[in-house]
């Protein structure tokens, strides 16, 4: 008879399935409190509440949420699952039995593996078809769509948290660094490059704009995003947690089982995982401690490289689980890491390759865009897009006096000069190359007279107003009010007090009037480039109400006739 290899064996999957039902059992009950339980309970909500097309709107909502909010529920629930599946592997009792059964390794890999997805898909799965009964009970309207997303989503996500925290439970021999690794791998990806952003990069590179890395972890992103099928992150996601657990797999072909009881079954692990935390911790407490003793650049960097120090020898004795780390040469890694931390500190600092002073010239920009935080009730987007040959040569004289000032200012280098706490006086400046990159920089200069001149003559060019005010002003607008906001004072009360606010039914031409006005030059950007100017014409204060509910605040200067004229009783 001929012998057949299966990847499933039923009588371990039947085990696993009965050894650990109460957790099966824990995840239903949860989920039929939050699905089935919660619907009973609002059922009345379920047919009151309509929107103006007649249909029903808690469906929908209500497996929107549901969705968003098995993300941290998931995240746990997968460690627990491969926790629970994989666990043996971190006792040398339980490994050398289980793998002495009759079984391949692949067989018994991939029948765990199963046995963990399992835990998690099908109570979701009957959690969304007892919605069903409930919801067409209520009167709901097509509850079948929103039900298989919420359910897309659970299985996306799951395959990423579950995939991760089954590539831990195998990569180490200790389930304490297990679930340390398991955290770390979502975290890491953000928080790591965060902080060498923020601790090394940000306070040596004069102009540096700083990126977002939230995307790296999926638990921070997702946290602030949702959990949306349309955004295409989240089948990466999954396509990751997919890929470490064929990794994972991988390495559990290879990992001997004598490997039990070390943090880290595989060679290669540990400086990675040495490293990795001696960043984070090195970084993180050598920043605190900089708090605390010194903001000079040279006192800064010593802390840093004490930090890093410490949580070296730190890491070294979770993974030797000993406190005599220096007799086992861990110090040559080390010299290695501080070497490579203390050449990019001197590199940030003294420029060597150039990234601080550089300037793009003319012909390799096809446009630029420059913004200040101005006084435009928008949050300061006053943002001009500049592609005429002599303007751009205008910005590139303001970048280069940027640079000037900023080399010239006593704060330069210090830690606590970070360049993304912007106040006034800040200039923000992102190039569009002709080859296709992009360059950012944004400098925050003390005496902001330097660049009035060359930031004046762009700022009061009637063309970037009429582009400005294209922008602010929606192409529908519902309402509109205009308010003097010129104070006059009151002997009777002895305060001060504003001008009445004049209201106007003649719309159409609102918008047209403001771009007519800015295009004569009447009505300019507000912008730091041009305060003082014009003081005494920002006058008014125009409240804009677009057809989408949405509200633009704008101030109009006295010479914006075209505008006025159209507010009756001004």
């Amino acid at each position: 008879m001929k012998s057949r290899t299966s990847l499933c064996n039923g009588t371990l999957l039947g085990k696993n399935i009965r050894r650990f039902a109460p957790l099966w059992g824990m995840f239903a009950v949860l989920l039929l409190l939050i699905g089935p339980f919660y619907l009973l309970r609002s059922g009345d909500q379920i047919s009151i509440r309509y929107d103006q097309y007649g249909e029903s709107t808690f469906v929908p909502r209500y497996f929107q949420e549901i969705g968003d909010f098995g993300m941290p529920i998931l995240f746990v629930y997968a460690l627990l699952c491969a926790g629970v599946c994989f666990k043996y592997l971190h006792k040398t009792t339980s490994a050398y039995m289980l793998h002495a059964f009759p079984l391949t390794r692949d067989c018994q890999f991939c029948t765990n593996l199963i046995s963990g997805l399992l835990f998690a898909l099908v109570p979701t799965l009957a959690m969304g078809l007892l919605d069903l009964p409930v919801i067409l009970l209520n009167n709901g309207k097509e509850p079948f769509v929103p039900m298989l997303e919420m359910l897309a989503k659970w299985t996306l996500l799951d395959l990423f948290f579950y995939g991760a925290a089954v590539f831990c439970m195998v990569l180490s021999g200790r389930t304490v660094i297990a679930v340390l690794s398991y955290f770390a791998l979502n975290l890491i990806g953000w928080f790591l490059p965060t902080v060498i952003q923020e601790s090394l990069i940000e306070p040596m590179f004069a102009g540096w704009v700083g990126h977002d890395f939230t995307a790296l972890s999926p638990i921070v992103y997702l946290s602030d995003t949702g959990v949306d099928l349309h955004n295409y992150l989240i089948y990466v996601y999954a396509a990751v947690g997919v890929l470490l657990m064929i990794a994972a797999w991988l390495h559990y072909r290879l990992r001997h089982m004598e490997r039990a009881g070390d943090a880290m079954a595989y060679g290669w692990a540990k400086p990675v995982y040495a490293v990795l935390f001696s960043l984070v911790f090195g970084l993180t407490f050598g920043n605190i401690l900089a708090l605390i003793f010194s903001s000079e650049l040279a006192g800064y960097v010593f802390w840093l490289l004490f930090g890093v120090s410490l949580g070296w020898v730190f890491a070294q004795m979770m993974l030797c689980r000993t406190v005599r780390v220096w007799k086992q040469k861990h110090w040559i890694g080390l010299a290695a890491l501080l070497g490579a931390i203390l050449c990019l500190v001197l590199c940030l600092r003294y420029d060597v390759f150039g990234r601080q002073k550089l300037v793009p010239t003319v012909d390799q920009i096809a446009s630029v865009e420059v913004r200040t935080r101005g006084d435009d009730w928008r949050g300061g987007s006053d943002t001009i897009e500049i592609t005429k040959a002599e303007d751009v040569e205008l910005v590139r004289v303001l970048h280069e006096k940027a640079l000037a000032a900023k080399a010239e200012s006593p704060q330069h280098g210090g830690i606590f000069s970070s360049y993304r706490y912007y106040g006034e006086g800040t200039i923000y400046l992102t190039y569009h190359l002709k080859n296709g990159s992009t360059l950012k920089r944004a400098y925050c200069i003390e005496d902001l007279d330097v660049l009035l001149p060359q930031g004046r003559a762009l700022y009061e060019k009637p063309e970037y107003a009429v582009q400005y005010y294209s922008r602010m002003i929606p192409l529908e607008i519902e309402s509109a009010s205009l308010e003097d906001t010129t104070s006059e004072w009151n002997p009777e009360t002895e305060i001060y007090y504003s001008r009445p606010t004049v209201y106007t039914r003649e719309l159409s031409g609102l918008r047209d009037a403001i771009l007519e006005d800015a295009g004569a030059g009447r009505l300019p950007i507000p912008n730091q480039f041009i305060e003082g100017v014009y003081e005494k014409e920002w006058r008014y204060q125009l409240m804009i109400v677009s057809n989408d509910m949405g509200t633009v605040r704008l101030q109009i200067t006295e010479s914006a006739t075209s505008t006025l004229a159209l507010f009756e009783g001004k």
